[in-house]
């Protein structure tokens, strides 16, 4: 994917956000980005996010955690 192609679809998805707080998540990851005040954990936490979520959302995982 080129960068212009990136940047179209990186604008697309955006504008089709309506939840506030995930704007603001956004934002504040790009200028903290900007700024060089990015820490690498949070990259990593960003990252892993979504193989971790594989685990956390099976219906194992939800019975497991019910009662706490």
């Amino acid at each position: 994917m080129t960068s212009a192609e990136l940047k179209t679809s990186l604008h697309h998805l955006i504008d089709n956000i309506n939840d506030g707080k995930t704007l603001s998540i956004i934002y504040g990851f790009i200028t903290a980005n900007e700024k060089g005040n990015l820490k690498e954990g949070i990259v990593t936490h960003l990252s892993s996010e979504s193989a971790l979520a594989k685990d956390w959302n099976k219906p194992e995982e939800d019975k497991a955690w019910k009662n706490l």
